[in-house]
């Protein structure tokens, strides 16, 4: 679409204390004068999980306020088998504890962040 930026890279990081690559294809762009959507999508993982998408976006309430949006899924075959159920249960308290944690972590640092605004926003930044 018109103003989306994207990209394609490699990321090499620790899962379980083994190093993992992922291949993540992103894509951004702006949604009108008062928002962003995001989306992200992990098509290779050398181990852990399969595949990893989500989408995302930030828009502009009233004067001062931003509603943020966003929804991932992720594939794995490590909780298929017996107990399955259980798993994919704490699987998804844990990870929505952490996504907690990560939008209370954002939503400080854009408190704290007087000049930004949707507009700058950037896959780059």
């Amino acid at each position: 679409p018109e103003g989306a930026e994207e990209s394609f890279f490699w990321v090499n990081s620790v899962i379980d204390d083994k190093p993992t690559i992922a291949l993540i294809h992103r894509v951004g762009m702006p949604h009108g004068n008062e928002g962003y959507v995001y989306m992200e999508r992990h098509f290779y993982i050398s181990r852990s999980h399969n595949c990893l998408q989500g989408i995302g976006a930030a828009m502009t309430h009233g004067e001062e306020e931003t509603v943020v949006l966003y929804a991932t899924r992720t594939s794995t075959d490590q909780v298929s088998g017996f107990g399955s159920t259980a798993k994919r249960t704490i699987g998804n308290k844990v990870m929505g504890g952490r996504m907690a944690d990560n939008f209370d972590r954002a939503r400080k640092v854009l408190a704290a962040s007087k000049d930004l605004s949707l507009r700058n926003l950037s896959l780059d930044d």
